[in-house]
């Protein structure tokens, strides 16, 4: 009996220990799932407050990239240097975008036409709408192995399956989100968007976040576009200089408004 005992006593902390490590598993994943939601309100928060620009060269040009490449450009913001250090454009949620005082100051008109032009394209792809449908499987499945685990810790489910299911959730965002990315890569060159330009503005940001361009995203634009590799280091280290920079546009600083 005792021996019983002791056994039926084990099974106990078995379960026991099973079902508070399914339970640690289903709050690390709506953990990993609460950051990635933050981190993106974070992106989506940072610098999202510009001045509407609508004459000009910028606008112009812009405007002309936009009908060029088949992309429903609504409205055209610009983020005043002292707002927000951040450096890249930013494309909004309903076909806005916001460029930077800072990348029109530092970087040429071609490198500038070069990544805005890839903005362009997840306008035109839909990368904000592409992030929540991407994100709905994980907190679905999160979601209901939290119940599950609360529910039913015994349920005939082991913790690597649990494990994978949240693992495989996070997976498929991913896939998700790269498939947009791939999508806007596709449409960039099937647009006549300006590879060389977009390798050149890439190198010219890294370089003001004080870091370097890493050889590797290069050399997958430039494969994905169709440029020369041997055309690389030149573009990274020089860019286009005799192209000039676009004048800051007129804009209202008085009055800014939310870009999402």
């Amino acid at each position: 009996m005792t021996s019983l005992g002791t056994m039926t006593e084990r099974v106990g902390k078995h379960g026991a220990i099973v079902g508070a490590l399914a339970t640690v598993i289903a709050l690390l994943g709506v953990g990993a799932a609460i950051a990635l939601i933050a981190w993106h309100f974070r992106m989506r928060a940072e610098g999202i407050r510009g001045g509407l620009t609508s004459e000009g060269e910028l606008n112009e040009a812009i405007r002309a990239m936009a009908a060029r490449m088949g992309v429903p450009l609504r409205r055209l913001y610009i983020l005043p240097e002292d707002t927000s250090p951040r450096l890249g454009p930013k494309a909004g949620g309903y076909g806005d975008l916001l460029i930077p005082e800072r990348l029109l100051q530092s970087a040429y008109r071609r490198e500038v036409d070069g990544i805005v032009g890839y903005e362009l394209m997840l306008i035109k792809t839909k990368y904000l709408n592409s992030f929540w449908a991407g994100l709905l499987p994980v907190v679905v499945i999160i979601v209901w192995r939290v119940y599950n685990a609360q529910n039913a810790p015994s349920a005939g489910m082991s913790l690597l399956v649990q494990a994978g299911m949240v693992l495989s959730a996070f997976a498929t965002f991913g896939k998700t989100m790269r498939g947009v990315q791939t999508r806007a890569q596709a449409a960039f060159k099937v647009s006549g968007g300006d590879a060389e330009g977009w390798i050149a503005g890439l190198a010219r940001l890294a370089r003001l976040s004080g870091a370097e361009m890493a050889p590797e995203v290069a050399e997958q634009v430039a494969r994905k576009c169709g440029v020369d590799f041997e055309r690389l280091p030149d573009l990274m280290e020089k860019g286009f200089p005799e192209t000039g920079h676009y004048p800051i546009p007129d804009y209202d600083h008085r009055t800014l408004v939310s870009v999402s």
